[in-house]
């Protein structure tokens, strides 16, 4: 085996998300389209030291325990029995708090590239599960591509799109918004719209851009856009574009 092993970590991107209702554990079922894109951390694993230290090129990201890549580590240590000494190297591109995934894409190619180099014996869905005690993106990080998402996200049902890619201009304004935080500032009786997704999942198929465009959703958009009105100003702008930009 050939050290250091390396693995991409892409970002992914929400072109529906429907917030169902509040389940008794607290969580949310959802209903969401995610497709993965191009830009993506990269992350460096090296064995030896003392327990798993990690280093960043970032020095807002956290490198203690808190980190998912650091509790992927930990699973697989107490799960597959790998070994506990590592030092990661993690190279920050996808902006945190931007509801891009980049925590959950650096747990799930930690989980997917230490079990194929280590050849650690685990089925899919005993990699779906380990994901999911990670946290509710983190199965579709491991599966990637564009997948209907729906329970917590531990159901994730891979969608065939037309071989050209699709190409997405990303806007992220220097401001931090934690999914979590969104989710827990939900009112919990409040009556939303929930538009149906057959549209856009048709559009996708057929690679219609321009009822992809008209059919984008996202739940959390009212209530973000209360709190950072620079938000809606980007829309604003970026619709100005044409009809399909959103």
């Amino acid at each position: 085996m050939i050290f250091p092993i390396t693995a991409v970590a892409p970002a992914k991107i929400n072109l529906f998300l429907d917030i169902l209702d509040r389940r008794s554990d607290g969580y949310h079922n959802l209903r969401s389209v995610m497709q993965t894109v191009s830009l993506c951390d990269e992350l460096e694993f090296s064995p030896g030291g003392e327990g798993v230290s990690l280093s960043c090129n970032r020095p807002d990201v956290p490198v203690e325990e808190s980190n998912l890549v650091v509790k992927a580590i930990e699973l697989l240590r107490s799960e597959a029995k790998i070994s506990p000494h590592w030092h990661v190297k993690l190279e920050k591109r996808i902006p945190m708090g931007a509801g891009l995934g980049g925590g959950s894409a650096d747990a799930a190619a930690t989980l997917r590239e230490l079990c194929r180099q280590l050849r650690v014996r685990a089925s899919r869905a005993q990699l779906l599960e380990w994901g999911m005690r990670l946290g509710s993106e983190v199965p579709f990080a491991l599966a990637g591509g564009t997948a209907l998402v729906e329970g917590r996200g531990e159901r994730v049902l891979p969608l065939r799109t037309p071989a050209r890619p699709f190409w997405y201009a990303l806007v992220s304004p220097p401001m931090h918004c934690p999914t979590a935080e969104l989710y827990a500032a939900l009112p919990a009786h409040e009556q939303r719209p929930h538009p149906p997704v057959s549209t856009l999942l048709s559009a996708l198929a057929s690679g219609d851009l321009a009822v992809l465009g008209a059919h984008l959703f996202n739940a959390f958009e009212p209530l973000v856009f209360s709190q950072y009105p620079v938000l809606e100003e980007s829309k604003r702008r970026l619709l100005e574009w044409g009809p399909g930009a959103r």
